[in-house]
């Protein structure tokens, strides 16, 4: 069951969601990246970390979201490349597509 409080920190784009839809009612599954913001706390005080997980859905990117701090769906494959996050967040969200918000150290992209 998909909680309606997993979309207070969901930072999956609009555009993102409609083409898991588009493709669902296909019946084309569409995979792709997800991320995840998580506490770090062995590391110290307000330490985070995220983590990335390929082949996923996006119905399963929420469910595994569900306890995390955040979570980001991208479809399609990961472009390590992308990876560098180079803005802030102050919208609650990210401009690169493979950096998620994290409003708990100021509005950063991580």
């Amino acid at each position: 069951m998909i909680s309606n409080n997993s979309q207070i920190h969901n930072q999956t784009d609009a555009k993102q969601i409609n083409a898991d839809i588009a493709a669902r009612e296909n019946n084309q599954p569409l995979l792709g990246v997800g991320l995840f913001l998580l506490p770090e706390p062995e590391k110290g005080i307000l330490e985070f970390r995220k983590a990335i997980v390929e082949g996923i859905t996006y119905k399963e990117c929420i469910l595994r979201g569900q306890y995390c701090l955040a979570f980001k769906w991208v479809s399609g494959a990961l472009d390590r490349n992308a990876l560098f996050c180079r803005q802030d967040c102050a919208n609650g969200t990210c401009p690169d597509t493979f950096c998620i918000c994290n409003s708990f150290q100021g509005h950063i992209c991580t």
